[in-house]
């Protein structure tokens, strides 16, 4: 199955619903197109017809490629925000990430921006400090992020491990790899700002 990234509508479901029910929407010729890895629950379908208002034809392909449409297509329409505020100096990543109200879903279509403006700043922050490497390191109550500089490690964020899964996951978007693989440790190759 060949899906054109163009054609993949990444606006019309939250994405929490996308990943948890493995279902994203292609629209082609005013017909939606729905693809998953499995089939439909009356219930994903029943909130399939709610957000879509429409009809819709619903098709199964591989995991392979569905992660791949998902990866690509979420991580270059949802999450390309204007980053211009992570930028400036006065963006500060311990306050911005205390503002982040961890009681409240943070998969939710309404919460993604909040996690994204976050990895922005930290991948920001870590371009203007000359970091060589950031670690995400989660524990069982919170997640540390570090800076290497100068072969140093520098804590720069402590935060509630309520984040932790939902940050982890917006990385594994942006670099373009498999958000359910749970092994991986490591990965390289993040472009950020153009750099």
């Amino acid at each position: 199955m060949i899906i054109k990234s163009e054609h993949v509508r990444t606006d019309l479901l939250p994405y929490d619903f996308v990943r948890t029910n493995e279902v994203i929407v292609i629209e082609e010729e005013d017909e939606y197109l729905i693809i998953s890895t499995k089939n439909l629950s009356m219930q994903t379908y029943h909130e399939l017809q709610r957000h879509l208002c429409a009809s819709f034809e619903f098709k199964i392909c591989d995991s392979a490629t569905f992660n791949e449409v998902l990866t690509t297509s979420f991580s270059t329409t949802n999450h390309n925000n204007d980053i211009s505020e992570e930028l400036s100096d006065e963006f500060d990543i311990q306050d911005f990430a205390g503002s982040i109200n961890t009681t409240e879903d943070l998969l939710s279509g309404n919460n993604d921006v909040p996690i994204i403006k976050l990895i922005n700043g930290i991948i920001s922050q870590a371009i203007k400090n000359r970091a060589s490497d950031i670690h995400f390191e989660p524990y069982e109550d919170h997640i540390v992020v570090r800076y290497r500089i100068d072969g140093i490690l520098k804590e720069i964020l402590k935060q509630d491990s309520k984040i932790a899964s939902v940050l982890i996951s917006r990385i594994k978007i942006i670099s373009g790899l498999d958000i359910s693989e749970k092994i991986a440790s490591r990965w390289e190759g993040v472009s950020f700002a153009g750099r």
